[in-house]
């Protein structure tokens, strides 16, 4: 009888035992996936540091003139393009019928925004590129290319 309550005793340490080390493991296991993510959020987190970098790039290029609007919308498609989630983004934060003419009106805004400390520069930028904007998608004159559905900056 002895024997056997034992053989029981034991028997229920054994699966006492079996159930911690599948409960470590199955903590290790939630541990690995935590530092994985975190591993991606910081890859990730470098990637869109990148990304605002040469936005920024950009946009100082094209309020100085040293390329022209349809490239620095090109090449502000180029940066974003792997972007999760951005055009989304971009359709809450700017009006337009394409992806293409969202990120123009991205790009004017942008810009404007870098010379919110220079109103007479910023101006005369905001004025060039809205013309830019017009001819690159043959609209008329009167078209305001950069109404915004959230103005984030000065109210014109």
């Amino acid at each position: 009888m002895q024997k056997a309550t034992l053989s029981l005793v034991a028997g229920f340490l054994g699966i006492g035992l079996a159930l911690q080390f599948f409960a470590a493991e199955r903590e290790a296991s939630a541990l690995y996936r935590a530092q994985e993510q975190e591993r991606q959020l910081i890859d990730y987190h470098g990637v869109l540091a990148d990304q605002f970098s040469a936005a920024d790039a950009v946009t100082a290029a094209l309020i100085d003139e040293q390329i022209d609007f349809p490239t620095a919308v090109q090449q502000l498609l180029d940066i974003n393009r792997d972007r999760i989630g951005f055009p989304e983004v971009l359709a809450t934060f700017c009006e337009g019928e394409t992806h293409v003419q969202r990120v123009a009106r991205w790009a004017i805004h942008r810009a404007r925004t870098a010379l919110d400390r220079d109103p007479s520069r910023q101006k005369e930028v905001t004025d060039r590129l809205d013309r830019d904007y017009r001819r690159m998608f043959n609209l008329p004159s009167k078209a305001k290319p950069d109404a915004m559905i959230h103005h984030v900056g000065p109210a014109e």
